[in-house]
């Protein structure tokens, strides 16, 4: 794919001054941590459960660990997106 793009042309700015006043800094906006923290977690272990047993099914060549890969992975991952997302309280301020 090609794409066309023309060259970046600089533009000049007036030096500052002394006496300017300066940009107020923007806050990010605030992420509770303990929703933040519950996101992670919750995700996180199925994530690493599934990763941990697909390893040892190829380490050891065998077969029987892709099942609790695939239901400790995937299967479990999607369960706990779907009951986050239910339980998820997105209207606050």
């Amino acid at each position: 794919m090609n794409v066309l793009a023309g060259p970046r042309i600089r533009q000049r700015t007036a030096p500052l001054r002394a006496d300017a006043p300066a940009v107020p800094a923007v806050a990010p906006a605030a992420v509770p941590q303990a929703a933040f923290s519950r996101w992670w977690m919750t995700l996180g272990v199925p994530f690493v459960l599934g990763a941990s047993f697909f390893g040892l099914a190829v380490g050891l060549g065998a077969e029987w660990p892709m099942i609790p890969a695939f239901m400790l992975g995937p299967f479990l991952f999607a369960a706990c997106l779907l009951f986050l997302m239910l339980t998820s309280d997105s209207n606050t301020e």
